[in-house]
């Protein structure tokens, strides 16, 4: 039996045996029992000018909804037809309604609070589903963080390339499970050690997985972008500097796109680069960062001319310094 199945089954009968006291007395067929032949005992006993039938309603929808709908169709069936033969002989005079009318009001009491029962049997089985459902999720749920926090137990002591399957156990974990937030938390994590490791290729790799997976995720874009520039690759880290503003605006996190790419400027020192950084901040709205960008010289920025340019491993360190911020880190910069 699978783990899946042993949580089902324990689910159904947490959901089956949640009751006590009164509850517990409603899904009894004594009480059902016991509350029709009371019904009909006072009916039978009030005479024939006093019909309770739509007091009947009670017992043949708790027997529908604890029970089955057997029960329920069952008493909608027994009710009314004891009822006509109390009714029936109940009758002293020949003034009363003729067997014909009696059978016939019968019949349509019958079909009425058989249907109804058919109805609360049905309901009575949505709802339990739904309670299981929701259990099995509460339990998948608790599973779920209680093996993530012993990947991330493991992961804390375990070198770069365990870290790394850790990680990317857990983002897999999480999307199986459905949450797509935390598996592009883990996975983000992933691309970080590789990116620390300066296992670029693969940074690159997991990056593009991630996209094609999560298309809503906005820092994957940039990370590539960086890796571009750092290769070197002009018209990759363009390209890739385009769906990383696209995705920003999609998201709503123009205020944190505008802080990287900021930083991004300040590592790169490609012309054509750069001025494709200034045409997106001028697109989120950043007038003087652009400005900046362009034309360091006017506003004061980068003014020192005397400056050494970065050498291949400091623009490196930098780019994935700038590749690995955070939301918090950002909105300092902001």
């Amino acid at each position: 039996m699978t783990e899946a199945n042993t949580q089902s089954i324990q689910a159904r009968r947490q959901v089956e045996t949640e009751a006590g006291g009164w509850k517990a007395a409603q899904r009894s067929p004594l009480f059902w029992l016991g509350l029709a032949a009371s019904l009909l005992v006072a009916e039978y006993l009030a005479g024939p000018r006093v019909q309770l039938t739509a007091l009947y309603i009670v017992p043949v929808a708790l027997a529908a909804w604890y029970g089955e709908s057997r029960w329920g169709v069952a008493l909608a069936i027994a009710m009314p037809l004891i009822a006509a033969v109390f009714f029936l002989t109940a009758l002293s005079e020949h003034s009363g309604p003729t067997w014909g009318a009696v059978a016939v009001n019968a019949l349509s009491q019958m079909a009425a609070f058989a249907l109804l029962a058919t109805i609360a049997a049905r309901l009575a089985g949505q709802h339990k589903q739904v309670a299981v459902d929701l259990r099995e999720a509460e339990a998948g749920h608790q599973q779920l963080k209680r093996q993530l926090h012993i990947l991330e137990r493991r992961g804390k002591s375990a070198p770069a390339p365990q870290r790394l399957k850790l990680l990317n156990r857990a983002a897999e974990l999480c999307a199986v499970a459905g949450q797509r937030a935390g598996a592009a938390v883990y996975y983000g994590r992933a691309i970080d050690t590789l990116l620390a490791s300066r296992d670029y290729d693969r940074a690159a790799m997991l990056c593009r997985k991630l996209i094609r997976v999560f298309p809503e995720v906005v820092r994957a874009h940039a990370t590539l972008a960086v890796i571009a520039i750092g290769k070197n690759l002009t018209g990759d880290a363009e390209r890739h500097l385009e769906d990383y503003v696209g995705a920003a605006i999609w998201a709503e996190r123009e205020s944190l796109t505008r802080a990287r790419l900021r930083a991004i400027a300040e590592a790169a020192d490609d012309e054509q680069l750069r001025s494709t950084i200034a045409h997106h901040l001028w697109q989120l709205g950043d007038q003087t960062g652009s400005k900046k960008v362009l034309y360091p010289e006017l506003v004061g920025a980068m003014a020192d001319d005397s400056a050494p340019p970065l050498d291949p491993e400091e623009r490196w360190d930098r780019l994935i310094t700038v590749a690995r911020m955070g939301p918090d880190e950002l909105k300092r910069l902001a």
